[in-house]
């Protein structure tokens, strides 16, 4: 359950298991309601307050008829969602009491409730309450209510284990001495003469250097993919065009390069690759926008749970909202797509901003990381303010 705002539109968040079930179970549920659980985007669905009372109560109506279990879990979980706290039941009997006629009396009541549920804190959410977990999912990252704070004025000293950053430099750099230059394919990609000049600079591991070379005899963007996913990053973050048959850097990003603006560079970087660059591109698996959508939460409870070295797979469920959770695991219900999306989307991106220290072990088919932990950066760079 999360509110925008002062806004008495309550928003629910369904995976998709609960948008099924609650369309299916729940015949006695408002016309409109269904309409706006059939029609939402992302599951995202907004609710007055007559209509969130109307879906509690047809909630509690199925869950006393209903015998699969599988059912009962799902709509008794959104129930609690809808209606947290022991509160709960005290403002029920309170409601009970009401004459029903009495409509604005009703409104007020409900509008109460409304309002005490965005502000309590909810254990499943962190132990935050809805209004601060909506904040952080909705607002825009410059919006003064936003959360999230991110410092813009780090030092270069303090940035330059990034490889992220430092790649960008490299390339933004190259693309400004050869902005006269052929620089883009037909394609739209690095041509080979650029990738050759900067490759033996980029930073990456050697095994992935070694992969690199042994495998391909001439070296396209797609091939070395670090640079590749730089140069959609800093596209995507409005740093560079492509005019024809170069890239060309903006007026803004020149300026960005000096050492003294490597903190506003490395905080442009940082959003675009979380809000404008599409995640699922590293791993190839489905969208699940929810987990995007819901970045931020996850770097709030990273920033309280990764102080020393955890498994990764330890964090899992406490990195994600209870709707997106459900999502991930009726999405992945093997265990190791499961790791290679927090693996791919959250680990290795986050060490590449030098925000995560990593650990490794060797499976059957790759290196994986094992374990993090906050590197210094994450707490000097990223803090929250409620």
């Amino acid at each position: 359950m999360i509110a925008i705002n002062d806004d008495p539109v309550t928003v629910i968040v369904l995976a998709p298991a609960e948008k099924e079930t609650l369309l299916r179970c729940c015949t006695s549920l408002d016309s409109l309601i269904c309409r706006k659980i059939q029609v939402a985007r992302d599951g995202i669905v907004p609710l007055s307050p007559k209509e969130r009372w109307h879906l509690c109560q047809c909630l509690a109506d199925t869950l006393g008829r209903i015998d699969l279990p599988e059912h009962r879990e799902i709509l008794g979980r959104l129930l609690r969602r809808l209606t947290p706290g022991p509160e709960a039941q005290a403002w029920a009997q309170e409601l009970s009491n009401l004459d029903i006629q009495d409509l604005e009396a009703l409104n007020a009541q409900l509008q109460k409730i409304t309002d005490a549920c965005n502000v309590a804190r909810d254990p499943e959410m962190g132990g935050l309450s809805p209004n601060q977990v909506g904040r952080m999912v909705y607002l825009p990252w410059d919006n003064a209510a936003f959360p999230m704070r991110l410092n813009r004025h780090l030092s270069y000293r303090q940035l330059q284990q990034s490889a992220f950053l430092t790649n960008a430099r490299i390339l933004l750099s190259t693309l400004q001495e050869l902005e006269h230059q052929t620089t883009a394919t037909a394609r739209g990609n690095l041509n080979r003469k650029l990738i050759q000049s900067v490759f033996d600079r980029l930073v990456m591991d050697e095994k992935t250097r070694d992969g690199i070379l042994r495998y391909n005899k001439v070296l396209n963007e797609t091939d070395v993919w670090p640079l590749h996913i730089t140069r959609v990053v800093c596209e995507a973050a409005g740093m560079i065009r492509r005019r024809k048959n170069r890239f060309q850097l903006a007026k803004d990003a020149k300026g960005l390069l000096a050492d003294s603006h490597a903190g506003e560079l490395y905080y442009r970087l940082f959003w675009a690759y979380f809000t404008k660059f599409n995640l699922s591109y590293l791993d190839g698996l489905p969208d699940l926008h929810s987990v995007q959508q819901t970045i931020v939460y996850t770097l709030y409870k990273l920033s309280r749970m990764a102080d020393t070295f955890t498994p990764l797979d330890q964090l899992a469920d406490a990195l994600f909202l209870p709707a997106v959770i459900q999502e991930i695991h009726t999405q992945f219900p093997q265990h190791a797509r499961l790791h290679w999306l927090l693996e791919s989307r959250i680990a290795r991106p986050l060490r590449d901003f030098a925000l995560l220290e990593c650990t490794y072990e060797q499976t059957n088919v790759y290196t994986q990381v094992h374990e993090v932990r906050k590197d210094e950066l994450f707490d000097t760079f990223i803090s929250f303010q409620f």
